[in-house]
């Protein structure tokens, strides 16, 4: 399920992301009626997709199962593999099996500590970035988690284990696990659970937020965004803003798409656009990901930077996620059924009833420095001989924000119906 919600935030150029997942008691008649027993959900086969700490294959995975629709899309594969790092930590057998085939991470005893160095290597806050990634564990106040576990998930993904009373005081427990996570959004994600949302088994809630704001090394001018004709794939066209650079920029061509890279300060983070050739070409660019992104990530990568008359939709959206059964049809069914195997959580029965994630993301011409200019210099060339190539995304188009120095993909999506930030 996808709900859509108008965003209303000033901030410039911000993208964020949290992923929330509920352990509830299990095995027993009064299992939360949220919690799967439909055979469905165990009944498709864990796949051996590659091992990936990037989160590339992840991402792909289940951007393919959510892109049925016209919508928007925004997933966040870095936010998703720190909470199901930490709800890993604890399962065994064949539940942790079917975890980590299903996210495409590799069963090695020093995966905790590797997916936690690689998160805390991405954090940054220096003047030109703000790029955070948090953990938080919420427990029943007085439910027996094992010590084991509170102190690996602590070491490893800097996850403090709270208490609060999701049983006789479900509104405190949401007030402060929505505080947490609008502090660690920044405000783009306010809310995450209503107390209707937390039941009599509710035992644990895993949170994971990732917060990323960043300045264009390239800003656009405001002066040069007019509207512009935008057409969707339904075959409709709205009236969107468009901005307008002649950028210095990676720009890689094929007959099928064209894919250009947009740095922000710093150059270790880039947002890459993957435009089809064609208005209606978006469907047959998304089959050929699985196969291909990493190949045309690899090429753009080894492009010289090139004059380009770059046209991009301003945009700002928000999506919220219950991941269930995109995440069964990958093939971790089991950690949603009875029989679910997180005893090095707790000795009692628990089974995973929820899975919110929940995104934001803003494209706006400046970020937050409006003076920023690096690569200006680099504009006082001699005019080139023929006209420079254009990419014009006025029709739909992927996208990635990645880390170039670790290749992790920290948001992945598609742009359908860009819609106006809210000024």
């Amino acid at each position: 399920m996808v709900r859509r919600r108008q965003g209303d935030v000033a901030r410039l150029g911000a993208s964020a992301a949290l992923a929330a997942f509920a352990l509830a008691a299990s095995a027993c008649t009064t299992a939360p009626a949220s919690l799967p027993d439909d055979p469905v959900l165990t009944d498709a086969p864990a796949v051996n997709a590659p091992a990936d700490l990037s989160g590339q294959t992840l991402g792909v995975r289940l951007y393919d199962q959510l892109r049925a629709g016209d919508d928007n899309v925004v997933i966040s594969p870095v936010s998703l593999m720190g909470a199901f790092g930490v709800v890993s930590a604890g399962a065994r057998g064949q539940t942790r099996t079917a975890l980590l085939s299903s996210l495409s991470l590799p069963d090695s005893p020093s995966l905790d500590a590797d997916l936690g160095a690689l998160l805390r290597s991405l954090e940054r806050e220096d003047g030109q970035t703000t790029l955070s990634v948090a953990n938080a564990v919420w427990v029943q106040d007085g439910f027996g988690l094992k010590p084991d576990f509170v102190q690996s998930v602590q070491r490893d993904y800097g996850a403090l284990a709270r208490p609060v009373d999701f049983r006789d005081a479900p509104d405190e427990a949401a007030g402060r696990i929505n505080a947490w996570v609008s502090g660690q959004t920044r405000r783009r994600i306010p809310e995450l659970l209503s107390p209707s949302s937390i039941n009599d088994a509710t035992r644990l809630i895993v949170t994971n937020a990732v917060y990323f704001l960043g300045d264009w090394a390239q800003p656009f001018n405001a002066s040069n965004t007019s509207d512009q004709t935008f057409y969707r794939a339904d075959g409709s066209r709205l009236s969107t803003p468009m901005m307008y650079q002649r950028g210095y920029l990676r720009l890689l061509e094929t007959g099928a798409l064209q894919a250009i890279d947009l740095p922000y300060r710093g150059d270790r983070l880039s947002m890459t656009v993957i435009l089809p050739r064609t208005r209606g070409g978006l469907s047959d660019v998304e089959a050929q990901l699985s196969a291909n992104l990493a190949g045309w990530l690899i090429a753009l990568d080894e492009e010289e930077p090139r004059r380009v008359l770059l046209y991009l939709p301003k945009t700002e959206t928000a999506l919220s996620y219950d991941l269930i059964p995109q995440l069964t049809m990958l093939g971790m069914g089991i950690a949603f059924a009875d029989g679910a195997d997180f005893r090095a959580i707790a000795d009692a029965p628990l089974a995973i009833g929820q899975v919110v994630h929940k995104t934001f993301l803003r494209i706006d011409e400046k970020g937050t420095e409006a003076a920023a200019a690096t690569g200006i210099a680099v504009e006082q060339t001699s005019a080139p001989v023929t006209p420079p190539p254009t990419f014009r995304a006025d029709h739909p188009f992927l996208f990635l924000i990645r880390d170039k120095e670790t290749g992790a993909i920290l948001f992945l999506g598609r742009i359908n119906r860009p819609e106006a930030p809210a000024a």
